[in-house]
């Protein structure tokens, strides 16, 4: 299923016993409580996709792209195609801490 940056919602989902809260991530509901389980093992993972790059980061995936397109991008893990290109977390938080990401292009 291809990712949308809008595909990730915050709802309420009503039940019985009132409202619960759930996020959509591409298209799958999920509980918060799932979903903080979700973002734990995003925080464990040192390789992550685009996909949950922007989901643990809170960034676009546009912006992402631009990022990991310049020629000096320390975050890029080595090997792979270009479709399937992973990010190491801990250069990524590195990356993210000393640098201006929403600013320089």
């Amino acid at each position: 299923m291809a990712y949308k940056e809008n595909d990730v919602k915050e709802a309420s989902k009503a039940t019985a016993k009132g409202s619960v809260k759930v996020r959509i991530i591409a298209g799958e509901e999920m509980s918060m409580a799932d979903y903080r389980d979700y973002i734990d093992m995003l925080n464990k993972k040192p390789f992550l996709t685009k996909r949950e790059t922007v989901e643990l980061f809170g960034i676009g995936l546009n912006r992402l792209v631009e990022l990991m397109k310049q020629p000096d991008c320390p975050f890029i893990a080595p090997g792979g195609n270009k479709r399937h290109t992973k990010v190491h977390r801990a250069s990524f938080e590195e990356y993210m801490r000393t640098h201006d990401i929403y600013g320089e292009v």
